[in-house]
C-alpha cells in the first residue's frame, strides 16, 4: 500500500503528523513532535 493511502486512513492527528514527519526525513520536525525545545545533535 502506498504511503499516501496509509496516511489517509490515519484518524489520530498526532499519529498522522508523526508518520508524515518520519517519512519526510525532517529530523528536527520529528524531534519537535516529542519535545518542544528539542535540538538535534549534529
Amino acid at each position: 500500500m502506498p504511503r499516501t493511502s496509509v496516511t489517509k486512513t490515519l484518524t489520530n492527528p498526532i499519529v498522522k503528523a508523526a508518520f508524515e514527519t518520519l517519512h519526510s526525513g525532517n529530523a528536527d520536525a520529528w524531534a519537535a513532535l516529542f519535545e518542544p525545545d528539542a535540538k538535534r545533535c549534529r
